[in-house]
């Protein structure tokens, strides 16, 4: 137990999140996980949360954007959860440069964040997500249209054939209208919620 304690003091005393960390271990009680296994998945995560901390340190000094403490916190959880579903470094940080642009400009800032994440999670290599993402960025979309983008991609069957498409459509200066139509057509599930013609404001 002493040792679960010094785990997450160590992360609260580097000002890291230990949300996630809790989480995990309430998890394997819950489900009568043996404490050895619970241990070597806390520790993984430990490990990733300390390294999402120095990315988006790194990143914040760098872009010199005012960020509560709690935004940064929210920040690192994300990156965190980003590493975990295989992410690369350099995609993180250029996400990361989004994001305090997001912030910046008024707009949900843990957008490019989610829809990177997203990408990679449902099977799109790490730098085909992030071409997509700094295409669709590049042309307009910010915010829940970017989220939504990002789901519409991940329900098509087939991910990166969408991922692809959407970028050449986008290159080629199609409305934002006709790439979710477009997307329509790959896809195996419900929509994504997206209704074309539809005003998306940035989350409040």
């Amino acid at each position: 137990q002493e040792s679960h304690l010094n785990r997450l003091a160590t992360l609260a005393t580097s000002s890291l999140p230990v949300g996630a960390i809790l989480n995990r271990y309430l998890e394997g009680f819950s489900k009568n996980i043996p404490l050895a296994r619970i241990d070597g998945v806390v520790q993984q995560l430990a490990d990733r949360m300390v390294e999402a901390g120095h990315f988006v340190d790194v990143s914040l000094n760098e872009a010199e954007v005012e960020f509560t403490q709690q935004d940064r916190l929210d920040a690192i959880d994300q990156a965190c959860y980003a590493l975990g579903v295989g992410v690369g470094p350099a995609d993180l940080t250029n996400s990361l440069n989004l994001v305090w642009t997001s912030a910046e400009n008024g707009f949900n800032w843990s957008s490019p964040l989610v829809t990177i994440s997203m990408l990679v999670s449902a099977g799109v290599a790490s730098n085909q997500s992030m071409d997509l993402l700094h295409t669709a960025w590049n042309h307009g979309y910010r915010g829940r249209e970017l989220e939504l983008l990002g789901k519409a991609v991940v329900g098509s069957e087939q991910s990166s054939e969408a991922a692809n498409m959407v970028v050449d459509l986008l290159l080629a200066d199609h409305t934002m209208d006709a790439v979710f139509e477009n997307l329509e057509t790959l896809r195996g599930s419900p929509k994504s919620g997206f209704t074309p013609g539809e005003v998306h404001d940035p989350p409040s």
